[in-house]
């Protein structure tokens, strides 16, 4: 059994679309029974909005996911608000578990979507996603970001994958810093076998950004307002995207600053590898980078001036 879902999976794989409006419609009748399911827990965050019922998740409905713990608990004494805090506390990690997605043709780990409407494994998001699982099961959070790593079109993490569509595009370089999160949070043995797992796929995509996303001068820019994630914003787009700026020739500040990151991430695990070598590549890009950025995207007296 487990050898066909992985011949499905290759089957998929090969034929997703990366092109068109195929992912509105592919996929409708998996995420239908999905979403029977998924009625139980709406019913109750929905309950809990309303005051009706507390918002808890019982064992039997946490085991269906694979959770073995309840999720962290908020209480609020003294305070005017405090079943309001706690309530909220609770949705918040009511949505987490409901977003929450078993292995299945699209990925052989458990993932997260970011929300009903939004159906597959986003890059960006995977990664903030992740840094919330950690606190109430780091071997989620690790899942979470293992099937972003799983699901790379050869060396590029991509934008988005659906069970029938995938993007030409990447996204903010995070899961880096969100892996090296992560790895502190979980057991020695599986923080080493994670980081072994996942430095050579990101190193790879780093080169693969040096490649694919850097300009003469060193700093990077977005092919595609998409890939920013902060795409509904006035330098790339007008209110209603209709006109989508042209980006692969800008200097992109946040993107030449999440590789920062990321090679900060890369030198970290490098070092926890016993790869000097490669650490002290890493950090010394970083250290190149950093100083590019300070000096062609930072003007100190614009910004004391507030402009």
């Amino acid at each position: 059994m487990a050898d066909r879902i992985r011949q499905l999976r290759r089957l998929l794989r090969q034929g997703r679309s990366s092109t068109g409006r195929v992912a509105a419609f592919a996929g409708r009748g998996t995420r239908g029974l999905q979403y029977l399911w998924h009625l139980l827990i709406w019913s109750r965050i929905s309950a809990g909005r309303s005051g009706l019922l507390p918002i808890e998740l019982p064992p039997e409905v946490l085991r269906r996911k694979g959770i073995e713990t309840p999720p962290p608990h908020l209480q609020v004494v003294g305070h005017a608000q405090a079943t309001t805090f706690e309530r909220g506390f609770a949705e918040v990690y009511a949505l987490l578990f409901a977003n929450l997605q078993q292995a299945d043709l699209l990925s052989p780990t458990r993932h997260a979507i970011p929300g009903p409407a939004f159906r597959g494994v986003y890059l960006w998001d995977s990664a903030f996603i992740a840094q919330i699982w950690r606190w109430w099961d780091a071997e989620v959070a690790a899942e979470v970001l293992r099937a972003v790593i799983d699901l790379r079109d050869g060396d590029r993490l991509q934008h988005v994958v659906t069970e029938f569509h995938q993007s030409r595009y990447t996204q903010p370089p995070l899961i880096g810093w969100a892996l090296l999160e992560v790895i502190n949070a979980l057991p020695k043995d599986q923080a080493r076998s994670l980081l072994e797992t996942t430095y050579e796929p990101l190193r790879r995509y780093q080169a693969w950004l040096d490649a694919n996303r850097q300009l003469a001068d060193g700093l990077y820019f977005w092919a595609h307002p998409y890939e920013s994630g902060v795409e509904n914003a006035p330098r790339f787009s007008n209110t209603d995207e209709s006109a989508l700026r042209d980006t692969r020739t800008i200097a992109a500040p946040d993107f030449s600053s999440y590789v920062v990151l990321q090679l900060d991430a890369l030198a970290k695990m490098a070092r926890r590898l016993d790869q000097a070598a490669e650490a002290a590549a890493f950090e010394a890009k970083a250290a190149v980078l950093r100083a590019r950025i300070d000096e062609q995207l930072w003007d100190v007296w614009k910004a004391r001036a507030g402009r």
